[in-house]
């Protein structure tokens, strides 16, 4: 797993998230950095919407993406990031 900028130790990405990154449009994959970045700097910037819905964290990513994380004892761990309609079944398989 590769950890570097924008990630921080209070964002971590997991190998599946990796791959759902992995398999994503160049342009995407660029805004996810932003994003992150963003993240990091200011959660509650409101083009991230980053909120909570039952377990689940979530970023917007541009406006068909999202990312998704469970908190932790020491943060976020982000496990997935793909289009907005298939977040259902990627909540499943966490």
């Amino acid at each position: 797993m590769r950890l570097a900028a924008p990630w921080s130790f209070k964002h971590r990405p997991t190998a599946r998230y990796w791959e759902c990154y992995g398999d994503l449009p160049a342009e995407i994959r660029v805004l996810a950095d932003k994003c992150i970045g963003q993240l990091n700097e200011n959660p509650d910037h409101p083009s991230l919407r980053f909120r909570k819905n039952g377990l689940i964290w979530s970023i917007n990513v541009g406006p068909d993406h999202k990312a998704l994380a469970i908190e932790t004892s020491s943060g976020y761990l982000w496990f997935w990031i793909g289009l907005r309609g298939r977040v259902d079944s990627a909540k499943d398989r966490r």
